[in-house]
This record gives C-alpha cells, sequence and structure tokens, in this order.
C-alpha cells in the first residue's frame, strides 16, 4: 500500500463500530438534519462495516433503499454479517405548563393534553394511543395496497374505547376501518388483515409489550443530574 493509499485499514473496522464512536456521533440523532424520511433513497458511499448504513435503512424504512458501497470486500462482508436491529424510535414529551405538552420527533411536534379532566389543549394519553392504533393501521394500508396494486380512494379508521378508574385501564377498544375503493371486497378483506397483522402498535399492543424506564432528577438551580433512579414498572 502506497503512502498516497488513504484507505482504511480493514482489520480495524471493528473499531469503526464502538460504543465510543457511537456515542459521539449518535447516528439517528446527526441523520435528522438530512431530513431523511420513509421512502427516501440513500448511497453510503465508503459504508465500511455499515456505521452509518443500518441508521440509513431504519430512517428510510421498508419503503425505501439504500446503497451501500465499499473498496473493501472485508468491510462489505462485516456489514452484511451485521443482524439487522430493527427500526429505532426516539419521542421527547415535555411539559409546557399544567394543561400542556409537546411531543417532538424528526422536526415534527404534536400538542398533548396532561391535565386531567380537561381536553381543551389536544389529544389525551388515551387518544394519542389510539390515534397511534390509527396512524399504523392506515400506514399499513398504504403500503400494502401499492404491493397489491388496489386502489384506494379514501381511508378513515374510527375508535371507540372504554376507561375504568381503578386502576385506571382501558377495558375495550373497539375500531372500524372504512375503505372506499372499487375493487373486489375479496381483495380488501385480505388488504384488511394484513394490515393489522403486520403493524408495529397493533402487534405491540396484543403482545402486551412492558414498558422499562428510569427515573432522573435534575435540580435546575445548579443545572444539573443529581439522581438516577430505576423504577420497574408494574403489570
Amino acid at each position: 500500500m502506497s503512502h498516497h493509499d488513504k484507505r482504511f485499514d480493514p482489520q480495524k473496522r471493528h473499531g469503526l463500530l464502538s460504543e465510543e464512536r457511537q456515542a459521539r456521533w449518535n447516528p439517528p440523532h446527526f441523520l435528522q438534519r438530512f431530513d431523511v424520511q420513509p421512502g427516501h433513497a440513500a448511497l453510503d458511499l465508503g459504508c465500511g462495516p455499515g456505521f452509518w448504513t443500518l441508521t440509513l435503512a431504519e430512517l428510510v424504512g421498508s419503503t425505501g433503499k439504500v446503497w451501500a458501497l465499499d473498496v473493501s470486500q472485508e468491510m462489505l462482508d462485516t456489514l452484511n454479517d451485521k443482524p439487522n436491529p430493527g427500526m429505532s424510535y426516539a419521542v421527547t414529551v415535555t411539559r409546557q405548563d399544567e394543561a400542556r405538552a409537546i411531543a417532538t420527533t424528526r422536526g415534527h411536534e404534536l400538542a398533548l393534553n396532561v391535565k386531567k379532566g380537561d381536553g381543551t389543549t389536544g389529544f389525551n394519553a388515551a387518544e394519542t394511543l389510539l390515534a397511534a392504533l390509527g396512524a399504523c393501521v392506515l400506514t399499513n394500508v398504504n403500503a400494502i395496497a401499492r404491493k397489491m396494486r388496489l386502489r384506494i380512494n379514501d381511508a378513515q379508521m374510527r375508535f371507540t374505547a372504554v376507561r375504568q378508574d381503578e386502576p385506571p385501564v382501558l377495558t375495550h377498544i373497539g375500531y372500524e376501518l372504512i375503505l372506499d375503493s372499487p375493487e373486489p371486497p375479496e381483495k380488501l378483506e385480505e388488504l384488511y388483515r394484513l394490515a393489522v397483522k403486520w403493524g408495529t402498535v397493533t402487534s405491540t399492543l396484543m403482545q402486551g409489550l412492558t414498558p422499562e424506564g428510569q427515573l432522573t432528577i435534575t435540580d435546575t438551580a445548579i443545572g444539573s443530574a443529581r439522581q438516577a433512579t430505576p423504577v420497574a414498572t408494574e403489570t
């Protein structure tokens, strides 16, 4: 190898995937500035073992494409051998006052109501859950209809839910998917079945995933965290 050759030594490729480098660059956060969206096509030129490639794949989703190019076959082999971690999500919900909170992700904002018994400032928590369920199913309706080459003029999800107070829990969720389409009923029934089956939110609810979290206590007077306590979520 001549002194003019700037290629990275493939024997050191695993260092490119180190936790230290992940913490330094934080690929999901860094790539937000480029407004990569589901369905986009991206090129990772000089991809190495996939430090940026896998995050790009998560951002463009199943409807997008990522081309990974590198002069080193060893780098590409490492990328091909790396298991797909699936998509990851990062949402921040910040209290604005006693009644309002703002949820933010990828430059988007959603107004939320955080005062019990007051729905004037936005969706409350239960309504937000139902909206997420509807968005999940309609996302799949769009994607699967394209693959099945079905014409969908319009689609709407309508939800009803019942909540009990002690313990606070939704005891019933009912929904109706309304499709405006000239397609044969049997095709639309298959579309409906697949849209519900392959939904991230629908599957999560049906599997009863228990969230994991921790409490971090900060003191704004000194501007730093003074305690971080793991919190077990009761089921």
